[in-house]
């Protein structure tokens, strides 16, 4: 899981509805940071975003992230040496530039045997595979533009605001 949080400073002595008017600041700013999240991750089949956990009260902070298995690669990069999962980037090949030569299906029957040969890095998403074991993943940084977006929304924010809402 990658996820990113905002937290409410010591303000358990204010009266309630200042906790609560607080609690919405903190709220939208979250709901800004996952906006973002969802603009700027990487998209191939919206997995990442069918992931993704919208911004939720965990004890006393907001949480939200995606529970992709690969977004931590995609924010942060990997070095080279990172040896992938092969079936998904055989998957992403395919969709990418349709049927090739040899198939997936030969691909992965030829590995599972121990078959590796240089014609199966004729197809792509074996050839990405070998280029992220040998130069890595460059990191996106798209948690943390989703973060540095929730605490300028934070910053930004008027607590009295949200307070005289509360108040009214």
């Amino acid at each position: 899981m990658l996820e990113a949080s905002v937290s409410k400073d010591d303000i358990d002595n204010w009266p309630e509805k200042a906790i609560q008017g607080n609690k919405n600041l903190m709220m939208e700013a979250a709901s800004v940071g996952f906006a973002v999240l969802l603009e700027e991750m990487p998209e191939d089949r919206g997995t990442m975003a069918q992931e993704a956990i919208e911004p939720t009260w965990r004890g006393e902070e907001i949480v939200w992230g995606t529970n992709s298995s690969y977004a931590l690669w995609q924010e942060k990069g990997t070095d080279p040496g990172h040896s992938p999962p092969i079936r998904p980037l055989l998957e992403w090949g395919d969709r990418k530039f349709g049927n090739q030569s040899p198939s997936t299906s030969e691909v992965m029957r030829r590995i599972e045997k121990g078959a590796w040969g240089p014609d199966l890095f004729a197809h792509g998403g074996l050839a990405v595979w070998s280029k992220i074991r040998s130069e890595g993943i460059e990191g996106k940084g798209f948690m943390q533009e989703s973060l540095d977006a929730a605490e300028s929304a934070l910053q930004s924010g008027d607590p009295q605001e949200y307070m005289e809402d509360e108040l009214l």
